[in-house]
């Protein structure tokens, strides 16, 4: 977001997806905020697909979600950056984030200086263990039924 800018509740057209809509692995609609066109047109490079992953990288570091179809291609804020990859299930990569595994390498590689940071080249540097494709799947129906099963 351009310094000294402000964003909005009216619907402008042009959704911004801050941390504070990042909940639960996913974006919340309750309070969604927008940006002018005139904003629109300054960060309109700085938008996230359905398609990708979002990590927190500022403040609340470390939180990992998916972009609910409704807000393909909304702008993203400078806190969060997208997660673009090929060839692995986006679920399973979510889970592998969320995992105490990495949440502990991201813990010890996030600067801690002023406010606590977490630099893209170290997002690249993430251990992440990587089974076959047919084997994520089992893994994420495994995790996703007991989950439903721990939520009664």
């Amino acid at each position: 977001m351009p310094v000294g800018e402000k964003l909005t509740t009216e619907n402008t057209g042009h959704v911004y997806i801050r941390v504070a809509d990042m909940k639960q692995n996913s974006v919340t609609d309750n309070d969604i905020h927008y940006v002018s066109e005139a904003i629109f047109q300054k960060i309109k490079a700085y938008t996230i697909s359905s398609d990708d992953l979002y990590i927190t990288v500022a403040g609340t570091i470390g939180n990992v979600g998916e972009i609910p179809s409704t807000f393909n291609n909304a702008n993203l804020t400078e806190n969060a950056n997208k997660i673009v990859f090929k060839f692995i299930s986006k679920k399973f990569l979510m889970y592998c984030l969320l995992s105490d595994f990495v949440q502990s390498q991201i813990k010890s590689c996030t600067t801690k200086v002023g406010q606590p940071k977490l630099a893209i080249i170290r997002i690249e540097n993430l251990l992440i263990p990587l089974p076959p494709l047919k084997e994520q799947y089992r893994i994420v129906a495994k995790i996703e039924q007991l989950a439903s099963i721990m939520r009664g």
